[in-house]
């Protein structure tokens, strides 16, 4: 058997007929077509396995490993996000913010940072592998900061409702509880939703109303509220002594409030 030694110093045995691996899979042979090659020593064999097979399963393995790499990262940050959310949630509130408000807004919050996560590392992960199947990215990146700019002007009041949503929420401006005053309704949150938020008045009239179309937002029972209420007692009553039973009246329902024993 005939050896074909390279000026590197590396030989590569020839097969028959004077045939050799560099014949077969060029100057640089890879894996698949080495591998082919020292199981045959076909020329023809190696042949089609470095043109047709290996850059074919070449591009497949870096497609898995990309997206392999995507959905650890996306695991990670989920992992990360929730683990947040949810400290977040179990916090002590100084003003005394129901769990039910906290367990709502930290769920929102996770969606959306959620979701970001998500869109911006596949949107990365596609690109990579746009760029490996050989695509010129350019255009392609063109077309769609022009399809963006079109959904933008389509979906404008979609786009302001989740934006408002997502500054509600962050600002915590009010939530599950609150009793407020928004665009002309006044009444008892039930749910605040990225895009919508739900209230129900005194006649127990169920209001949804869009985020992006409220322009103001009165909370009368954020952290504190101020309630005036007349008691009307006869004239020979002693202002001292109703002022008196109206503040263990006021105490005892503090107390009761809280859980402990007048």
């Amino acid at each position: 058997m005939v050896a074909f030694t390279l000026a590197q110093g590396f030989s590569f045995p020839a097969g028959p007929a004077g045939s050799s691996i560099m014949t077969a899979c060029g100057s640089a042979p890879g894996i698949a077509c080495r591998l082919v090659w020292d199981l045959s020593h076909s020329s023809h064999a190696a042949n089609f396995t470095s043109v047709y097979l290996a850059g074919p399963i070449r591009l497949a393995l870096r497609v898995a490993l990309v997206l392999v790499i995507a959905l650890l990262v996306r695991a990670a940050a989920a992992r990360l996000i929730r683990r947040i959310t949810t400290r977040t949630a179990a916090s002590h509130d100084p003003l005394d913010m129901p769990h039910s408000r906290r367990s709502q807004r930290a769920t929102a919050i996770a969606s959306v940072l959620g979701n970001a996560a998500s869109v911006t590392i596949f949107s990365i992960a596609a690109l990579i592998i746009l760029g490996d199947l050989g695509l010129n990215l350019a255009p392609v990146l063109a077309s769609a900061g022009v399809l963006g700019i079109a959904f933008g002007f389509g979906a404008q009041n979609l786009v302001q409702d989740f934006l408002a949503g997502v500054f509600i929420l962050l600002e915590d401006q009010y939530g599950v509880g609150d009793i407020v005053d928004v665009s002309s309704v006044t009444g008892t949150v039930e749910a605040v939703s990225l895009r919508i938020t739900r209230l129900r008045d005194i006649n127990g009239v169920v209001w949804h109303i869009r985020n992006g179309t409220i322009k103001r937002a009165g909370n009368e029972t954020h952290g504190w509220a101020r309630a005036v209420v007349d008691f009307p007692v006869p004239y020979c009553v002693p202002i001292a002594a109703a002022r008196s039973a109206l503040e263990r009246a006021a105490a005892q329902r503090r107390t009761s409030r809280d859980g402990r024993r007048p």
